[in-house]
């Protein structure tokens, strides 16, 4: 038994927009994630860091007036 050409023409169709539409929300989900890290967790490093050089001169800062005195 053969399949038409057509038939088959239609069945690779079918299949390649299935493929597009999963590859589409793969690229859904990416482009989320770079959402959050952009809104959520480069601020929350940005913060950080500027604690953590804070913290850092204001240890220098104590060592300098300890080592002067």
């Amino acid at each position: 038994m053969s399949i038409s050409r057509a038939r088959v023409g239609r069945m690779v169709r079918k299949e390649l927009r299935q493929v597009r539409r999963s590859l589409d929300a793969e690229i859904e989900s990416l482009g989320t994630r770079l959402k959050l890290v952009n809104i959520v967790l480069m601020p929350l490093l940005v913060t950080f860091a500027a604690l953590a050089f804070a913290w850092w001169r204001n240890q220098r800062r104590r060592a300098a007036q300890g080592a002067g005195a």
